[in-house]
């Protein structure tokens, strides 16, 4: 609160600004401007002297401070009718009672975390008591700026050492020790504004152990719970009932980091004075108690004034409960009453085992079936397993819950050329390969979904015979029809046939099944026609292209087999 000031003349006509100041004492003095932070016994001379009171009270008012606190400017409300006229003559006012000291006992000084009594060398610890702060004060330490040792108006010295502050009220002040305690008893002094409480004794411990917890408020006896982190992470675990920012249970066999104070010095440097970084080993072994377990922890270090980080491994044989956690280190044990809370292993996480396809090795065209396979049943919700075939993007293949596989189509287009396609699946980070090989597709038949119209011509005993063949060869009723051309009825033979039953090759289509007559009038054969093949050759169904083949068919006792030769006349594609 900002000194609120009055103008007064004091003795010679001269105007001064004045100050009230509240001494160690409780003693009301009256001082000019830049001097008001007077102490009992102490005259300041500016102009005029000024001393503390001896007159009667009465004599001049006040308006009090709310806080009430030594060192602090009052405003003068009234006159000072004993002030007189010379230079030297001394101002009455009012006296005020002094403020009682601040209270504290040995026991009530603890390491704030679990309350063991005591320091520790660079040690935190708080001060229990009455009257300990004029006001509340939690500290801001900036790199580089000296750390507080007044906070609120008190000071605490240990072996008259004043103690870096970090938070102080009327109940309660927080502290870090110093480095230079030893082993033994430390005589400690709270001092608020001026007014020291007695010396108290405080027994030094080499280390205080303390793991960071949280109590459980409705529990007793006092129970704490751990709040650790997953090494080298900001992920919490311990008591989710305890601590809100905590998701879960520490494991079995998980590397965690805990949260220490007090435990003492540290091998080379030991900053307990200003802010660092860096790690700094301590100077004697740490050991972790969990459960039945004894652990040598991975690592125990300070990282920052007075906090320490002890890394160790949960054991794999702690089963699922609330753990009591322990340290022993310089032989001194932490509280018995810390736990730290084990959850059961998570289910087992599936991986994937494989990829696989079935048949490996397809004509081009044709479809392929692609499986996949995890080591075991697929969790709640199912899993999905990323495929991309080459260099395509992946999709997601999903395997139901309880399932360990799922299929997957591969299809593929015609192609002129063999090639070989690479299938791989992903999940978490890993992935599994499997390889399609693709056969070059047969060449499209020309005579496939057309019906097409040709003229040909061929010989039979001699005689040329000009048929008219009508191919059609869509996926229902597929025939080719034969049928005796202009030119036939003067050579005299004839023939009428229908040939079913094709098959489509590159270029060409063979009928297999023959119903029909013959008739070569010159020759003397004559009758029904009752085997025989067709088969005809083309580079493409349009209407102009070449046309060979072969017709065979057989008459009683008598086979023929006719060289043909033509060209298509009509072509439509029927589907």
């Amino acid at each position: 609160m900002a000194p609120d000031s009055t103008q007064r003349r004091i003795a010679s006509g001269v105007t001064r600004r004045l100050w009230l100041a509240l001494s160690g004492l409780g003693i009301v003095l009256l001082a000019p401007e830049g001097h008001a932070q007077l102490r009992d016994g102490q005259t300041a001379t500016y102009a005029d002297s000024v001393s503390q009171s001896e007159g009667p009270p009465g004599l001049g008012t006040i308006q009090q401070d709310n806080d009430f606190r030594p060192g602090t400017c009052f405003p003068m409300r009234s006159g000072c009718p004993g002030a007189g006229g010379g230079r030297d003559s001394p101002v009455t006012v009012r006296s005020i009672n002094p403020l009682s000291p601040p209270k504290v006992t040995p026991d009530a000084v603890v390491e704030p975390w679990t309350y063991q009594p005591g320091l520790s060398p660079g040690g935190w610890a708080s001060i229990f008591g009455a009257g300990l702060a004029v006001r509340e004060e939690q500290w801001r330490p900036a790199p580089g700026q000296p750390l507080p040792t007044s906070l609120g108006g008190v000071t605490v010295r240990i072996n008259g050492v004043p103690a870096i502050l970090s938070y102080a009220s009327d109940g309660v002040v927080n502290l870090l020790a110093p480095g230079s305690l030893v082993e033994g008893d430390a005589t400690l002094i709270v001092e608020r504004a001026g007014l020291p409480d007695i010396a108290v004794t405080v027994p030094v411990r080499r280390m205080n152990p303390a793991i960071y917890g949280i109590a459980a408020s409705s529990v007793r006896p006092l129970k704490f719970y751990v709040t650790a982190a997953i090494a080298g992470t900001s992920d919490l675990v311990g008591s989710r009932q305890a601590d809100p920012r905590v998701t879960r249970g520490a494991r079995a066999g998980e590397l965690i980091d805990l949260y220490v104070i007090g435990l003492g010095r540290t091998v080379a440097e030991f900053p307990t004075n200003q802010l660092f970084t860096g790690a700094f080993p301590v100077s004697e072994p740490v050991i972790v108690e969990i459960g039945e377990f004894r652990v040598q922890p991975e690592a125990a270090v300070l990282v920052s004034l007075g906090l320490y980080l002890v890394r160790f491994r949960v054991p794999d044989g702690l089963l699922p409960q609330e753990a009591p956690i322990r340290l022993t280190a310089g032989g001194v044990r932490s509280a018995d009453s810390v736990y730290l809370v084990i959850d059961a292993p998570p289910p087992p996480a599936v991986a994937l085992e494989s990829v696989s396809v079935n048949p490996t090795t397809v004509t081009a065209g044709q479809s392929a079936t692609g499986t996949i396979t995890l080591s075991g049943p697929a969790p709640a919700g199912g899993v999905q397993v990323q495929v991309r075939l080459n260099s395509q993007a992946p999709v997601p293949i999903r395997v139901a819950p309880g399932q360990r596989t799922a299929t997957f189509q591969i299809n593929t287009a015609a192609a002129s050329e063999s090639r070989v396609l690479t299938i791989t699946a992903a999940l978490d980070g890993v992935e599994r390969t499997a390889t399609l090989t693709v056969l070059p597709s047969a060449p499209v038949s020309p005579f496939r979904d057309y019906e097409i119209t040709i003229d040909a011509t061929g010989t039979v005993d001699g005689r040329q015979m000009s048929p008219r063949i009508v191919v059609a060869v869509p996926d229902v009723l597929p025939r080719a029809t034969v049928s005796p051309g202009v030119a036939d009825t003067r050579t005299g033979v004839i023939l009428y046939a229908v040939f079913t039953r094709p098959s489509l090759a590159a270029n060409a289509v063979t009928f297999t099944e023959v119903m029909g007559s013959f008739n070569n009038i010159f020759g003397g054969v004559s009758g029904s026609v009752s085997t025989g093949s067709l088969t005809l050759n083309a580079a493409a169904p349009t209407v102009g292209t070449a046309v060979t083949g072969t017709l065979r068919f057989s008459v009683g006792s008598r086979s023929y087999s006719v060289q043909l030769a033509g060209r298509i006349v009509a072509s439509e594609r029927v589907r």
